[in-house]
């Protein structure tokens, strides 16, 4: 965490004082956006990626805990300016400016109990019959986009991840779906069990991740410019980056 930290600081000098505000909403995904009791302050790479661009924009960040469900309306009303972690979708592009690179790339996953006899995935034929825990509302993939005999059980809220992984330990599902890597395993090491399960990369393609601006901002074009100008450079840091040294802290 110190690593990224450091960069983050660095990147403060480029806020100004009093700044305007952007409006940044973001939803519960561990290790992304993680908070440690009800109520408090959300934190995690997301969070502090969130912070950096919203000050090397030249804005001040107001960050806007919200459910998943609540984060597309928001935007789509003015209510937020700024969203992350999330893909592209055509329908979307009516009320969002997408920029030119998404700002982290994960690939999606299965978690089983280690003891399970599901060692790879090569096609969906490898998952029939299973009992998947996923969040409600979600895309499940394009892996799944015709699958037969996959029974899909959902559960809805912040803490779906914790949620789905005390229903895989007691064998009332057979796995979990994310959309990343990182999800499961960060719970796993939270709760101290990571020697109990087991993640799976999914065959495909991997899910990017991009930085959202809502259409509604009057100056959303010059900021998706000016974002573009600073992913990929030096000018912002490396989400994954952050990510592997989280979890690289956690396991320690």
């Amino acid at each position: 965490m110190r690593r990224f930290t450091t960069v983050i600081l660095c990147l403060l000098v480029l806020g100004n004082v009093g700044a305007e505000t952007l409006r940044i909403g973001v939803f519960l995904h561990s290790p992304v956006v993680m908070q440690k009791n009800p109520g408090g302050e959300p934190f995690g790479p997301g969070i502090e990626y969130a912070k950096a661009v919203a000050r090397a924009l030249g804005y001040e960040p107001k960050i806007e805990l919200l459910p998943l469900s609540r984060i597309f309306p928001s935007l789509q009303n003015g209510d937020l300016d700024m969203s992350l972690e999330l893909g592209i979708n055509e329908k979307r592009k009516a009320y969002i400016l997408y920029p030119d690179k998404p700002c982290f790339v994960t690939h999606p996953s299965l978690t089983v109990r280690a003891e399970s006899p599901l060692a790879s995935i090569g096609s969906i034929d490898d998952v029939y019959g299973l009992r998947i825990g996923y969040l409600l509302g979600a895309y499940p993939g394009s892996f799944f986009a015709k699958a037969t005999g996959v029974t899909f059980e959902y559960v809805a809220g912040d803490a779906w991840i914790a949620q789905n992984m005390g229903k895989l330990l007691s064998n009332r599902i057979d796995a979990i779906l994310d959309q990343n890597e990182f999800s499961c395993l960060a719970e796993a090491r939270r709760q101290g069990i990571e020697k109990k399960i087991r993640v799976i990369p999914l065959p495909g393609e991997d899910v990017k991740g991009y930085v959202l601006f809502s259409r509604k901002r009057p100056n959303a074009e010059a900021l998706v410019r000016a974002y573009n100008a600073l992913n990929g450079s030096s000018g912002l840091p490396d989400v994954n980056t952050m990510l592997q040294e989280y979890l690289e802290n956690e396991k320690k």
